[in-house]
Formats: structure tokens, sequence, C-alpha cells
């Protein structure tokens, strides 16, 4: 299965019930690539530092976690076995620059090396808000 991906984002909807991700993520980035999954017919997953893999539509509570570096290693294999479970061949992973933020380096570097030990294409592209 061909994939599209981002990183959750910091700004949540508060709501103490459960949320579909897409909802509970107050993120532009977010919205715009669900917009081009959805007319591309792409399933579309949150990178959360906490909850690994997280489709769109999955419902998740509130939260505020930040990945780490040191996480990295730990989270890596519970991306590996998502991947696999999911059922992902390709994934398309949307991010913005600057790509050296010490905040979105350990999802990238959680992300790559989960879908090379995973076996999975990696398309990296850059998100800006024009899409």
């Amino acid at each position: 299965m061909n994939v599209y991906c981002t990183y959750c984002s910091r700004k949540k909807d508060s709501a103490p019930r459960l949320l579909p991700a897409i909802e509970r993520y107050n993120s532009t980035r977010i919205k715009g690539i669900y917009e081009k999954a959805t007319i591309d017919n792409v399933e579309l997953f949150i990178l959360s530092g906490k909850f690994g893999f997280i489709h769109c539509e999955t419902k998740i509570p509130c939260y505020d976690f930040c990945l780490k570096s040191n996480q990295v290693p730990e989270i890596v294999v519970k991306l590996k076995w998502q991947l696999a479970n999911y059922g992902i061949s390709h994934l398309a992973y949307f991010t913005e620059l600057p790509e050296d933020d010490p905040l979105l380096k350990p999802y990238k570097c959680a992300i790559e090396q989960a879908c090379k030990a995973a076996d999975v294409k990696f398309e990296k592209h850059f998100w800006t808000k024009e899409g």
C-alpha cells in the first residue's frame, strides 16, 4: 500500500474526548496534506512520537509529547512493526523546512530508519504553505 505521512503537531484540540487524529491536530500542514491525500486517493498517516503511525481517522486522546533523539531507537522498532502490520510498501513523507530543525530531526530520523529496516520505499517531500 502506498501512503502519505507527515509528523504530528504541538497544537491540538484540547477536547477531553477522543477525536480523529485529523481533527485533534490543529495544523494547516496536516490539513493540507490530508486534502492532497484525499484528492490523490491515498491514505494519510500521521507520525506521532507517542503512538507511532496513526491513521488520520483513528481516534486519539489529547496528549503532550515531543520525540527526543534518544527515543528514536525505541520508536523505530514500533514503526517497523506498524509498517508491516499496515502493509505499507511505499511511504511519501511530507516535512517542512528547515529540515535540520531540532524538534523535527528525531521524527525524520525515526521514519527514515524504520522504512529502511522494513524495506519500505521512502520519498521525502517538502511542504510549504502553498502545498
